[in-house]
């Protein structure tokens, strides 16, 4: 496990090699349920159909996230890997949030 410290406190991750994909895929007119893998997640949006690639939605979710941002700073540094997310708060979560419209790694894959 590897620990930052941000100015909100600690934050836990470990470095996956694994890219996380999604397992399964269901749309339901306005919402979208997402399992993903190889790591836990599960993620449920709710908002209306989409006019182009993003659009507002509510997410819930509950499981080990992607950090998209730690990913790409990791690369940037000359690292591989994925970075997961392991804090409680960050694993169990409900936002309004823009999302793409099309399952994606760095976006978890919400609609």
């Amino acid at each position: 496990m590897i620990t930052v410290l941000s100015s909100k406190g600690p934050e836990h991750y470990f470095i996956s090699q694994w890219k996380p994909r999604p397992l399964l895929l269901l749309n339901l007119f306005v919402s979208r349920l997402v399992l993903w893998g190889p790591w836990p997640f599960l993620g449920l949006s709710v908002g209306l159909p989409a006019n182009g690639d993003k659009q507002r939605v509510l997410q819930a979710y509950i499981g080990v996230k992607c950090d998209p941002s730690k990913t790409r700073d990791g690369w940037r540094a000359g690292g591989s890997g994925w970075w997961m997310r392991l804090d409680w708060y960050e694993c169990l979560a409900v936002r309004v949030h823009w999302a793409d419209t099309c399952p994606v790694w760095d976006n978890q894959g919400e609609p």
